[in-house]
């Protein structure tokens, strides 16, 4: 019988010990890997609750009547009640930063979702933009309401716009321009990845109409306020399908939505589905 020397037994049981901890992190049933998108399933659907709470919110009869505003007017230096929205809209948007940061570590950690193209982390790292310019545009109020108080309207005939009625445009117009990046990049992920899975057609269907919604609504109240038109309603319709989107998401990251596909270089071996 041949002997084996200490060296060859270390060497022989560092064969067999696992190479990549983040497979032997999953578990049966890839519990680990489902955790962070279950927190973000949980974090998304606060949100959407959260925003559409605060849009209830501006409904009270007590509010000013938006007439030709818009909702964050409301959330105005001056206007009562502002704090409360300011607060609740800020917490929504944290939500979602959260549950975006949280997607971009489970996909750098665990792989994707659905495939290994950019556009996932490119989707879950817009959400977080999202949320992040969102609770900071709520955070950085403007100083007055044009359409609420007199003497606001900025102009050459009226004051000087101030650097918060510039961050807060400047913050605002980001967070739509993400969130819609976010379900864009989503859409056309599904759609590439339904030639292997035919179920991500409906996802994608399903994605495509959240996203032409949230781009009517969006455009129709940015183009009234430029009219002059009535559109505290379509500003609070905008806001709305911003609810509805962060609810859709929240639907498609929640564990047991899809099968988790793992690519084979996201843990250096051949592909599996846990």
């Amino acid at each position: 019988m041949t002997e084996t020397t200490g060296r060859e037994r270390r060497t022989s049981r560092a064969h067999f010990r696992p190479s990549a901890p983040r497979l032997a992190s999953r578990g049966a049933g890839g519990n680990a890997a489902s955790r962070p998108a279950g927190w973000a399933m949980a974090l998304l659907t606060s949100a959407g609750v959260v925003q559409l709470s605060m849009l209830a919110d501006t409904l009270r009869p007590d509010r000013p009547d938006l007439g030709s505003g818009y909702v964050s007017e409301l959330e105005a230096s001056g206007v009562a009640g502002a704090l409360w929205l300011r607060c609740g809209f800020a917490l929504a948007g944290a939500l979602a930063a959260a549950a975006g940061s949280l997607m971009v570590a489970r996909t750098r950690r665990h792989g994707p979702l659905w495939s290994g193209h950019i556009l996932e982390p490119a989707a879950w790292a817009a959400l977080a933009g999202y949320g992040g310019c969102s609770a900071t545009a709520d955070l950085i109020p403007m100083p007055c309401a044009p359409h609420l108080s007199a003497g606001c309207q900025a102009g050459p005939t009226g004051r000087a716009l101030s650097w918060t009625d510039i961050a807060h445009s400047v913050l605002s117009t980001l967070t739509v321009a993400c969130l819609l990046l976010c379900t864009a990049c989503l859409v056309l992920l599904w759609w590439q990845a339904s030639r292997r899975d035919p179920r991500l057609r409906g996802w994608a269907a399903r994605g495509l109409a959240v996203l032409v919604g949230g781009l009517l609504a969006e455009s129709a109240s940015g183009l009234g306020i430029e009219l002059g038109l009535a559109t505290g309603s379509l500003s609070r319709l905008a806001i709305g399908f911003e609810a509805v989107s962060l609810l859709f998401l929240a639907t498609a990251v929640a564990p047991g939505t899809f099968r988790t596909t793992v690519p084979a270089s996201a843990r250096g071996g051949p592909g599996t589905r846990s």
